[in-house]
Parts: C-alpha cells; structure tokens; sequence
C-alpha cells in the first residue's frame, strides 16, 4: 500500500472516494439509509462493518470476498472528550484507534507506536484527508485505513447527541430563568 492516501466526500453524501496518487484505489458507502453495515474496498479488498450497540458499540469487521470474521472494534466513547477503540484481529494482532484534536486526527497504533495517522481539512460541505502509512509493509493497512475513516465518522456524528443535548439543557435553563 502506498504510504500516502487521500480521501474525500462530496456534499450531503456519506460516501469517500480513496486515491492514490491521483487514481481511485477504493470507497466506503452506506448500503442502507440508515448506514448499517457500511461497506468498504481499497486496492481490490472488499470489507464490511456491522455496528452493534448504540453509546459504546462494538463493529464486527467481515472480509467481504471471502465472507468470514476479520475481527472485532470494542469502542470507549461515552463521556470522554476524546473517544478511542481497540481493533482485535482473528489472529490476536490488537490495534488501538484514537481521535485528536477536534476529531480532525485520528492514529492507529500497535503496540504504542504510531502505524498510520489521517489529518482531515475543515471544509463547509464536504470532507478531505490524508492518510499517511508509517510502515507499508504491514498487511492490515488497506483495513485500517478504511475502517479508520468510519471510525472517526461514526464518532464525530455520536458525539452529537451529548452535545445537543448539553445545549438544549442550557438553552432551557436560560429561558427558563428570562420568564
């Protein structure tokens, strides 16, 4: 896999188109409206997240093509400002997904080192990144970057709901001590 990857979707679509050096080399959509499972390729592997759960849920990840378990994510997200995953591997292979900043980085890490790191670019409507790949030879990295940008996505949208609700409470308290 090439050490630098880009992505982006258009506006109002959840659907990412990855390249590489100017070339399509894989996407990630939604099959159904409401986004389970969400559906994956990049340089010709094909893989399928199904999200179970709703505050801290757990995505069982399918190789597509050969229609068997890869492994399981086990998220941490509820109250924490910065919410973070643990990807287990069928083989045991575990690596930790974390979010920074204000969900605009997110790394994959094995073993406490740094294996790959995406930094999104704030835009109006749509959204672009860059994945950069510490080490190419690693195997999972074709996995981890697809399921890296779903997690950072399916983060960002649940890190709504406390937030909205944490403004309507204030938004009442304030009308509340007007009248």
């Amino acid at each position: 896999m090439n050490q630098i990857l880009s992505y982006q979707s258009k506006s109002f679509q959840d659907k990412f188109t990855l390249f590489s050096n100017g070339q399509q080399v894989g996407n990630l959509y939604k099959s159904e409206w409401l986004g389970n499972p969400i559906h994956g390729s990049l340089y010709g592997h094909n893989y399928r997240f199904q999200s179970q759960g709703i505050l801290n849920y757990n995505i069982n990840v399918f190789d597509a093509d050969q229609l068997h378990m890869l492994g399981v994510v086990h998220t941490v997200q509820w109250l924490r400002w910065f919410p973070k995953a643990e990807f287990v591997l069928n083989s045991g292979t575990r690596y930790t997904f974390k979010v920074k900043g204000f969900y605009n980085t997110w790394v994959w890490e094995k073993d406490g080192v740094e294996v790959m790191r995406s930094a999104e670019n704030y835009l109006l409507f749509k959204r672009e990144g860059t994945i950069r790949v510490s080490d190419h030879t690693n195997p999972d990295n074709a996995l981890l970057a697809a399921l890296g940008i779903h997690l950072r996505n399916k983060m960002k949208n649940a890190a709504l709901i406390p937030s909205i609700a944490i403004t309507i409470l204030m938004l009442s308290w304030v009308l509340n001590d007007m009248f």
